[in-house]
Formats: C-alpha cells, structure tokens, sequence
C-alpha cells in the first residue's frame, strides 16, 4: 500500500509540474533537497529512484516552459543539480557492476537522470566538480570492452549510456566547460573510440537487415547511429588526446574498413553517403593536423588510427565495386529534398544534402589533398573510370570529377611522370568503353583512304559526341565563373585559395560602362563607393565556390556541358587538324625561279606537272573538320566564352575562333559546296574579332600599363556574348524566323571593315523588342519574344545586369507588361506576359545586390508588383503560370529583403510596410481561381498547387518582417490586412497538406487582419482553428503559439458574444499549459482569457455552461 501510494504521489506531482512548472518548480526543488539531505527513510527514496522521474520532469520542464533564468540563481536549484550528478554516477555505478540480465531494470531511471543531466549542462547550471565527477565515473564504462573482469553490458543500457555521453560531450564542448574539466579530453577521445568500435556491429545488423528485406523499427529509428555521433563529434573540432587514440588505432581501423566496405558497395544509400562522409571527414581531420606539424603524422598517431589518406585512396580505386558507385547517379539534390526541407533551405537553416557517388568523389579529392596525397598512386584503371564517370557537365559531381582530374595530373607531374593517355581519348561517360584509355600511334600517320575526308581520325569520337541541344542548354545559363583550372573545393581541401587580381572584371565593368548613373547604384544594403564594388566582385569570382555559382536554375536537370572541359578539346581538335605553317592555303612552295599559278600554270601559261601531283588532302581536312565543329554550335560555345571571367578561357575562346576563321577563309572552304552557310558564319566571327579589336586597341591607347601585354583578351558581358552565339546558330538556318533580322544587324556594321562597334553594350536588344508594330504582327510578336529570351538567357551576374540598365531595360519591361493589358487581340500575349515576368525575376535572382537596389530600392518593385495584383482581373495575370511568375518574382524580392533587415535602414523598414501590405491581394490572387473569376478553360488543365505552395510560403516569410514594422513607425493597417473570410478560406485549402495548413495559419496569425462587425462567426471559427492547432500540433511548434494567441485576443477584443465566448472558453482553457512553453506565452494567453470573459452576459441561455465562466474566473483572479 505504501509503495502504491509512493508511485500515485509521484505521478501527481510530475503533472502538477507539467501543468505549470513556474509556480510550483521553487517548491518542489526545495523539498527534493530537503530529502537529499536526511539520513532516513526519506533518503531512500532517492537511493530506490522513486524521486528520479520528478526531478527530470523538474528539469525538463523548467527548459520547456522558459522558466531556468528565473530559478538558476536559486542555491537549493543549484543543490539539486548536484544530486541529480551524484544519482547520475550511482546508476553509472550500478551499470558497471551488475550482470546484463540485471540492467533492464534501471533502464528507465538511467534515461531520466542522463536526460536531465544533458539539460543542466547545456543550460549551465551544473557546477564544474559535479561534473567533472560525472565524467571520470563514465570513463571506466566507455573502456568496459578493455577490460574483461567487468561484465558485459546489454545493448539497450549501453546504446542509453552512449547516446547521454555524447549529448553531454557535444553541449560541453559548445559550452564553457571544457577548459575547466582535466579528463574531458581523455573523455572526448575515448568515447570516439567507443564509437568506432560500435560501427562496424552497426553496419552489420542494418546490412543484414536491408538484405533480408527488414526495416528498423520506431525504436530503433530514435537512436542515433553511431556514424551520426561520430559526425556531430567531428565537426565540434575538439582535440583528441594521441595516447587514447593510438591505443584503439584498432578500432578505427576496423571503422574505416567496414565504412568503406559499405560506402562504396551498400544497399542503402542513406547508410552509404554517411560512412563515406565519416571517412571523408577523418581524412580531413588527419590533413588538419598534418598541416599544424613539420612533418605528416605517422601511422598509429592521427585520426585514422594505422592508415594514411594515400592508403585509404588505394582501397578505394581497387574496390571492385569503385567504378559502378562512381558512375552511379542516383537522385538528384532536389528530388531527394523534402519540401519541408527546401523551406528551411530558404531561410539558411539546412546544409546541402550529397549524393552517395558525391561523397565518394570528395573522399578521393580529400585524400589526393593532403599532405600524403603525393604518394597517391593513380593508374589506368582509375583514370578510365573517372573518365567514365564524368559527363563533361556542370553538375556537382561533374565539376568535382573535374577537379579530380586536375589533382591527379598535379600528382603525376610532381613525380615526373607523364599522363597514360593522348588527350583525345579523353572519352566521358558512355564514350570511354569505346576507346582504350591508352596512348596510341594509330593515328600518326593518315591511312590513304582517308586523306582529304571529314573523318577525324582518333578526335571523331568527340565530334560524334557532341550534342547540340547540350550547347544551347549552355547558352541559356553560361557558367561565367568557371574556371579552366578549378579552384580548391572549401571544406574538402584544407588550402587557402590564392586571390587572383581582381582588376580584369572590375576595369572592364567599368569600361561598359561610360557614365554613372545614381540610379543604378549599390546603395541598399551596401557601399556604393568603386572600392566597394570591387571587393564584391572580386569576392564573386575568388571565394565563392565554383559550384554554387554555376548551379543550374532552370527547369529539369542540368544537360549543360562545361566550357572550360569540351572548349579545350575543341581546340585541340582543330590543333591537330591545322595544316603546317610552311604551306600555303592550296599551293605548294616552289623556288623563286620558277613560279606556278594557283591553277598549275607557270609564267608562260603551262601546266607545271608538280602542282597536279601537290598534295591538298590536309587542307581539305581541316576545312571538313572544321565544318563539322561548326555545325555542333563549337563557334556558339567559343563565342559565349569570350564573357568568361576566367582569362584563361577566354584565350582558348579566341585560339579556337581564330582557327574557325582560318578554315572558313581558305580556297577549300569557298569550294566545298556542303558549307553553305560559311560566309554568314565568318561575318559574324569577322564581326566579332574586329570589335574586340577595336575595344582592345582604345584600351591600349588609354593604359600604359597594358602596351606589352598583348594576350590581352577583352571581357564581353554576357548580353553581348550569348548574343554573338545565338546569332551564329540563326545565319545557319534561313528558314528560321530571326534570319533576315539578324543578317541586317550584322550588315549594317559597314564601318571599320565590319567591326561590331557595340560589343560591350545591349546589341539588337532595343531595335528588336521595340519593332515598328505597322510590320507584319506575328513577326514583329517573334522578334520580341526573341529579344526578351536573350535577354533572360545573357543577365548572369551584377556586370551584365548594370549593362542592360544602362539601356533602361528593366523600365522598358514593366512597361511593356503594364501596356500588355492593351492588347489583348494579340495572340500569344498570355505567354508573353509570362515571359516577361519571368525575365524580370531572373535580373532580379542574377543581378545581385545590384538588381535589388535598382529593381526594389530605386524602381519600387513592391510598389509596381501591387499595382498589377490590383489589376489582375482586367486582362492581366489571366494565366495560372503568369500568376506562379508573379509569385517567384514576391519570393525574390523577400529573399533579398531578408538579408538586409539587420540593417535598421528607413528605407529596409519602408520595403518591409509594402511587403506585409501585399499579403491580401497576394492570398485573393489565389482564391480567384476557387470563385470561379478566372477562365475555366485556362484552369481545368493547370495544376493549382504549386501557386497554393507559393501562396503559403509567401504567408510564412512574411512573420519575419512584422517585428521589423513593428519596431518602426511605420504600423501597417488592418484597413489594407487579410480579410477574415479570406484568412478562413485559404486555411480551408490549405488543410488537405500539413505542412501548408502550418505555414498559412502561422502567417495568419502574425499578419494584420481586416474584421467587420458582421464576421463573427468568421472570427469564432478562426479562434477555434488557432488554439485547435495549439492543443494538437507536438511540442516543434511551440514557438508560433504566441502569435497565435496574440492574434486570437487581438480579434476578440473587438467583442464576442457571450454565446461564442462559452463555446471557445473550454478549448481556451485547455492550452494553458501550452502557453508556457513558449515566451510571452502566458501573458498572452491571459489577455484571450480576459477578452472572453468580459463579453456580454444577457445573451446566455439556460443550456450554456455557466460553470466554465466560474471557473475561468477563479483562475484569473488566482493568477493576478
């Protein structure tokens, strides 16, 4: 009866604390130290772990309900976290010395008391002796499997002791703790052999699970594996003491075997990704240390117990299973991210997820960067599949694979060893299986048959790969910032990049450029001084990773292919084509004393019997070659290269056009009658290498710095440059609709021979979207569909965007899509509506700071973006695609709004108003299509969902900007707020998906709303639905409960009912313990309570439930 009666007291009392832990949490911290303190019966309570359970709800519920700061100066508090450390070393205690049949029994109490431990540490509370006490008793358990007297510990106790030590260890070593405490460590570096030595047991039982077809259970999946903790060990970069881990070098051996084992030939790819990434980061950590010590760790004395990264490289290129995971691609980043994922993403809350085959390839480049990375042995077999593996893209995987192959042939260099293979059996992908990757002499001399043919001998391979939808996929999002040699990949490579001189972009960005203009300035968020400017853009070009910058933003994956990659091998290709510089174009070398003509005739008219046997074969070659390059768009690629930031391609740029105007000018090109396009293509190569001629020797006349650098190569902007590349697609197809119009353009150069004078500005842009409209419609529709698409696909960063501003573009697109709405008769206007949104949102994402001091600061985006919402039913956003554009253009615009908050800028401040004041047409632009006022012919064929997505998170960033209004004088009415039947609405569409129906109500709820005295039930049934979610939602919500209950005392205060205040005052009555979870919480719950109860009392029935009222107002006036 007595232990019954101990259990029911205990039970009561952990609610009594989870109900309301403020004001009963004094009182039940001091007589739990009361009875620490006694000798008696009463002691015996805590040595029997009756009293366990409530001083973890006790801690717990402090932490949950914000309420340590108020209770952590208190002496009994502190006393009590000393017990609760010296119970924690009981039970460890206990742990070590009773037999594994034995532990089931204090499982429970051993998770409350560590859990509890881990809050008091974390919250600093617990004073360092306690814990340094903690930790030495701990020390003997993680080194259990050493010792053989002790008995064994089951799996479940063991798993709950690991998974408290590393909680503890990771918030000490986040903490201030770990100077103060001797062991930590000894502790630190014996709990990461602990866990090494738990993984290879691990992967096993998940490997025969998945084999045999089982799944973990709910369990198991709430244990962390030990790879996760020895990831999040990792990356506090705490020091290990060398003695401890020379000592388990055992164990870490055996982990970085059985993670190699199931890294690179595992079933899960969740499972494989985190053991490459475990090897990868105890590769990087032993390259730390090797780097702070004269010389490299030797084995047995780093991180990787007896291996080195050389050793670690070896097992990898020899697994037999190295190759398929390497050219294995599986999903891609955002298909593999939840949605719930890719909102963090937005806000900068989630790394960036990698791929089983990503991590495989940083694993390599991590290894061959260390310092043991010149022992690295790189043979055939691993070239070829690397080779294999690549796709000569712009991928993450692409461009790391890339970098590999540089590594390695740095490796090969420093030990004076030349590379197995010519470089035209470089062969990607598919295309390596074809060709031995080998050094061959077939090719050195040209077989008989094939001399004068278009066959490319050992290049036609390349030229049967190359594809021409990949180029053109190229030109709609150049890779500006690649460069020929790729920079160190951050955090793989421990090496600091070297800062390249900035002044190639920076003095040409000012050469585009010929005045300033205030309105095209860096003022928001920024400096606007050129000193400023240049340290931006040097920034962009030197310490931005390579991949980030060239991350493909459109639709489906990336086909793009790598400039800097397949631009090299065209070069190569016409290279090795090249007649020799000792013959001419279609004669031969004679002596002086006798001169041939070029149809064979001497001086005295003969046929000179040398010249019929003269050997044009090569000349005919190249020319065919060449050709054939042409036709696969490589004089498009070379063209676009040229706006390259990297001079280094920009040099092969030019070497390759040089080359294609050199074929394209010879005898044999004007006679081979297959090339019919030549002379448009060599206008447009002639045009081009003329401009820049021209731009090059002004640039000269003006700098004295420059006379003796005559490799030079001026850097177009991209609107120039993909302008030049498209062009040279159109005057190779006369049927194509933009082939007059771009033929005049370039005819019309009749100066300077032909030279493009506007090569650094915005060619053909104004003369092509502003056509006259008395030509033909559909014609003139075209051209300027044409001229927005180049101007979508040329904007790449802040150095083009300032060239299209100084045309005016942006202004000249708002207008043309305000002015749209006048011509409605126009086929195809929807679209183009579309379109323009969609150019204007991508100067906005690729425009930098830039963009958004001129789009948003200084042309009032926001202000023009509410106009059109305002008009949306009069011919406007009459598309469900025109609205979703609409939409990433808000999302845009918040996302750069967001990074300048901190600013307390007035103007920021301004930006945030009109943002919130957006919010109600923003949510009516959605609910048009569920009223019926858009065409259902233009809805029933449309997927709705992305735009409610759009919609939703639009409600959701917006919480972040209120507190910035909020702060200012700049009050948002409720007069422009969401209408309630509106709110009720899209919460209505929004419930059939969670994670939406939490976005929109947490928006709702911190957004202004517009009531009227007649939308009571409205209001009643929106209170209902904010403290619905209250009671219902986990705990992970908590911090949105003060929003919701400001906003429901805020909307009730306009006065309810007494009939609906008595149907809402349970459900009210109900979330109080809820409101303490979060700050503010209570107060605002209060403020609901009071709202409620001071309604009207003549309307209540009979049936009413009177005794709620009673209630309520007890408890009111007990906590006042």
């Amino acid at each position: 009866e007595g232990m019954e009666n101990r259990v029911e007291g205990r039970g009561l009392l952990c609610a009594l604390l989870r109900y309301d832990c403020g004001h009963f949490a004094s009182e039940v911290c001091s007589s739990l130290c009361e009875l620490s303190d006694q000798e008696h019966s009463a002691r015996q309570l805590w040595r029997d772990g009756f009293l366990d359970e409530v001083a973890a709800t006790l801690v717990e519920e402090l932490e949950r309900q914000n309420a340590v700061e108020s209770i952590s100066g208190d002496d009994q508090f502190l006393t009590l976290a000393t017990a609760v450390s010296t119970r924690a070393c009981t039970l460890v205690a206990l742990v070590s010395k009773k037999k594994s049949e034995n532990l089931q029994c204090l499982l429970p109490n051993l998770r409350c008391i560590l859990g509890s431990l881990h809050i008091l540490v974390r919250c600093k509370t617990l004073q360092t002796s306690a814990l340094e006490q903690y930790l030495s008793e701990t020390l003997s358990i993680i080194r259990l499997k050493t010792d053989r007297k002790h008995p064994p510990v089951s799996s479940s106790v063991e798993r709950a002791l690991v998974d408290a030590m590393v909680d503890i260890t990771l918030s000490i070593g986040s903490g201030e703790h770990q100077a103060s405490l001797p062991s930590f460590d000894d502790y630190y570096s014996s709990l990461f052999v602990k866990l090494c030595a738990m993984v290879p047991k691990a992967l096993k039982k998940s490997g025969l699970a998945l084999l045999n077809g089982e799944h973990a259970t709910p369990h198991q999946q709430r244990h962390a594996s030990p790879i996760d903790q020895l990831l999040s060990l990792l990356s506090k970069d705490l020091s290990l003491d060398e003695t401890v881990i020379s000592e388990g070098a055992d164990y870490v051996r055996r982990c970085i075997l059985s993670c190699l084992k199931y890294g690179i030939g595992g079933d899960s790819a969740d499972a494989a990704s985190a053991c490459l990434r475990l090897v990868r980061t105890l590769v990087i950590r032993w390259s730390a240390a090797a780097a702070s010590e004269k010389s490299a760790p030797r084995g047995g004395s780093g991180v990787l117990g007896t291996l080195r990264p050389s050793q670690v490289h070896g097992m990898v290129a020899s697994h037999s299973k190295f190759r398929a995971a390497l050219e294995h691609r599986g999903e891609s980043r955002d298909e593999k991210m939840t949605s719930h994922a890719l909102a963090k993403e937005s806000e900068g809350e989630s790394e960036a997820l990698k791929t089983t085959r990503e991590e495989l390839i940083g694993l390599l480049i991590a290894c061959c960067a260390s310092r043991d990375g010149p022992k690295v042995e790189v043979d055939i077999d691993t070239w070829s599949s690397v080779f294999a593996a690549y796709d000569a893209g712009l991928s993450e995987a692409d461009q790391m694979l890339r970098r590999i192959m540089h590594i390695y042939a740095d490796i090969m260099a420093q030990a004076g060893k030349d590379l197995p293979f010519d470089m035209s059996r470089q062969c990607w992908g598919a295309h390596q299986g074809r060709l031995p990757l080998t050094r061959s002499d077939e090719w050195q001399v040209d077989r008989e048959e094939l001399l004068g043919s278009e066959h490319g001998r050992n290049w036609e391979w390349f030229i049967e790969a190359l594809d021409t939808r990949r180029v053109r996929y190229t030109l709609e999002q150049f890779p500006v910032h690649e460069r020929l040699e790729p920079l160190p990949i951050t955090g793989i490579e421990n090496c600091e990049i070297e800062p390249s001189a900035p002044g190639d972009a920076v003095e040409l960005l000012e050469e585009a450029v010929d005045e300033e203009d205030p309105s095209i300035s860096n003022s928001a968020g920024g400096g606007d001084s050129k000193e400023d400017e240049s340290k931006q853009h040097h920034s962009i070009y030197n310490d931005v990773r390579s991949s980030l910058v060239c991350s493909w933003q459109g639709k489906g994956p990336d086909r793009r292919y790598s400039p800097a990659f397949v631009l090299s091998m065209v070069l190569g290709v016409l290279d090795a084509f090249v007649p020799a510089d000792n013959k001419e174009e279609g004669t031969r070398k004679v002596p002086p004393e006798h001169s041939v003509n070029e149809d064979g005739r001497d001086e005295n008219g003969s046929i000179d019997e040398e010249g019929e046997s003269f050997n044009d074969a090569p000349h005919q070659t190249f020319v065919k070659i060449a050709r054939r390059l042409c036709d696969k768009g490589c004089v498009a690629l070379a063209l676009a290269s040229l706006s390259s930031r990297c001079p280094d391609i920009r040099k092969v740029a030019i070497g390759a056009l040089g080359l294609f105007i050199r074929a394209a000018s010879m005898k044999q090109a004007k006679d081979l009658k297959s090339w019919r396009e030549r002379p448009q293509v060599l206008m447009v190569m002639n045009s081009v290498q003329r401009g820049l001629t021209l731009r090059l020797a002004t640039h000269l006349e003006k700098s004295d710095a420059m006379q003796n650098q005559r490799t030079y190569i001026p850097m177009l902007p991209t609107v120039s440059a993909i302008f030049f590349a498209k062009a040279s697609f159109i005057v190779t197809k006369p049927g194509d609709d933009m082939f007059l119009r771009t033929n005049q353009i370039f005819l019309s150069q009749n100066e300077l021979h032909g030279a493009f004078k506007d090569c650094f500005g915005l060619p053909a842009f104004i003369s092509l979207f502003c056509c006259n409209m008395s030509e033909e419609p559909r014609q003139a529709l075209k051209e300027r569909i044409w001229a927005v698409y180049l101007l979508k696909d040329s904007v790449q960063d802040e150095f083009s965007y300032r060239v299209a501003a100084r045309r005016h573009v942006q202004a000249l697109l708002m207008t043309s899509f305000d002015s749209s709405a006048c011509r409605t008769h126009s086929s195809g206007i929807t679209f183009e509506q579309t379109l323009l949104l969609e150019t204007i949102n991508g100067l906005l994402v690729r425009g930098g700071r830039l963009a958004f001091s001129h789009l948003v600061s200084n042309m009032g985006l926001l202000s023009w973006i509410r106009g059109v919402l305002l008009r949306r039913n009069s011919f406007v956003l009459q598309s469900i695609e025109s609205r979703c554009q609409l939409m990433n253009i808000i999302h845009t615009t918040l996302s750069g709004l967001a990074d300048r908050v901190q600013t307390k800028d007035e103007s920021i401040q301004q930006l945030c108003a009109e943002a919130i004041n957006l919010a109600s047409p923003v949510v009516e632009l959605y609910l048009d299509i569920s009223k019926g006022t858009m065409a259902q012919k233009q809805v029933a064929s449309l997927d709705t969902g992305v735009l409610l997505e759009s919609v939703c998170m639009f409600l959701w960033k917006l919480r972040r900007f209120v507190p910035v209004v909020k702060d200012s004088s700049l009050l948002v009415s409720t007069a422009n707020g969401i209408s309630i039947s509106c709110a009720r609405a899209i919460i209505n569409e929004s419930k059939e998906n969670a994670s939406l129906y939490h976005q929109v109500l947490a928006g709702l709820c911190t957004l202004p709303l517009n009531i009227s005295c007649t939308d009571e039930d409205m209001v009643l049934s929106f209170c209902d639905e904010a403290l619905s979610f209250i009671l219902w939602q986990s705990d992970d919500y908590h911090d949105l409960y003060t929003d919701m209950l400001c906003q429901v005392a805020s909307i009730s205060a306009s006065g309810v009912s007494a009939h609906a205040a008595t149907r809402i005052l349970p459900k009210l009555m109900a979330c109080r313990r809820r409101s303490q979870l979060c700050a503010g919480g209570i107060l605002a719950w209060d403020n609901c309570l009071s709202n409620f109860l001071g309604a009207k009392t003549d309307a209540i029935g009979t049936n009413d439930n009177l005794g709620i009222c009673d209630t309520a107002k007890q408890l009111l006036n007990h906590a006042g």
